[in-house]
This record gives C-alpha cells, structure tokens and sequence, in this order.
C-alpha cells in the first residue's frame, strides 16, 4: 500500500483531525521486513508503536515445558498492531511478535510519540481509538478460539481472515486454534 493510500485509510480509521493527521504524515516511518523476521521479543518492552499496511504479524510464546512455539494472535490489515498500552506503561512483552511473510508496517518511534502526548490536545481521543481498535482485534481473536468445535474454529478463522488458511505455516494456524497440525489439515481436506 503507498504511503498516502496508508495515510488516508488510516486518517478515515481513526477520525483523526488535520493536525494529527499531518504530524502522522511528517512521523511515521516504514519498515519492510522479511518472511519470519521478528519485530520484538518477549520481554523486551516497546519503543515503537507499529501499524499494519500490508502483510501479517503473528504473536507467539514458547510453552517451555513442551519446548513449542503457540500462536496467540495473528494480525492483518487493518487491524491496529499490538497493545498501545504495552508501550504507554512500558510493560514487558509476554510474547514474541513477527512476520510469518513479508511486511510493511508504519511506526512512530518513542521521542515522536511522546512529542505527540505533550503537544496535542486530540491525543486523548485518539488514544481511546486506538485502544477501542485493540479490544475489536481481542474481540475477533475470542470470537474464533471460543468455538465449541474445531470445524467452528476454522470456519471463524476463514471468516475474519479470509483466504490465509492455506497460505499461512499450518503449525501457527493449528496452535492458534488449539488443535493439531494432522486435526486442521483433516478439516481442511473434508471442507
């Protein structure tokens, strides 16, 4: 996505008003990443606040006691990248957080965005979009795990993600869905 096809998709998005949409314009800064190249590590705390523009990011923790990677999450375009709040607090990520395929994602580095707390007065507001647009990407990621049945899993999966199914490492679909890998390429082949 160009940058000023990005920048008004996100201007519509998130109401902004002039002023921040033009401190969004003259801040934000891109990074291209490979398939499988992490953005952050569990434990670290952020110093950036990322946006999707294309591709996806998967957040995962490794089970120690199986020595397995889970996926907890998955995003896409146009959902919001990440908690805001783990970056607001400073707080330690729980998880591990990359790009299954390659990516191009916005971000305002941490002496922007606090530039931006303490020289606008809309930044309330948009702090409480996005923070309403990371309890829609929370709602969406119940919405599939809570099914009762697997074949309800994926069906949810396909609904909110529409076509990734295949095109994603089945072992982070199947442990973001809570089943094995041989159990979703069953249901994948009788669907």
């Amino acid at each position: 996505m160009h940058f000023d096809q990005f920048i008004e998709t996100f201007s519509v998005r998130y109401q902004l008003d002039l002023h921040l949409k033009q401190f969004m314009k003259d801040n934000l800064q891109r990074v291209k990443t490979t398939p499988n190249q992490v953005l952050l590590h569990a434990g670290e705390v952020p110093n950036r606040i990322y946006f999707l523009a294309e591709g996806l990011v998967r957040g995962y923790y490794t089970d120690k006691a199986n020595g397995i990677q889970v996926t907890s999450w998955f995003c896409h375009w146009p959902d919001l990248l990440g908690n805001i709040q783990h970056f607001i607090l400073r707080k330690r990520l729980e998880e591990t957080i990359h790009t299954p395929v390659a990516s191009i994602l916005y971000f305002l580095p941490e002496d922007v965005v606090y530039a931006l707390l303490q020289n606008s007065a809309n930044l309330g507001s948009l702090y409480n979009k996005f923070l309403r647009a990371y309890l829609s990407l929370i709602h969406k990621r119940n919405y599939c795990r809570d099914a009762l049945r697997n074949e309800e899993k994926m069906w949810r999966f396909e609904e909110i993600m529409p076509g990734l199914i295949h095109s994603l490492n089945q072992n982070h679909v199947a442990s973001y869905l809570g089943m094995s890998r041989g159990r979703l390429n069953r249901l994948l082949r009788t669907k």
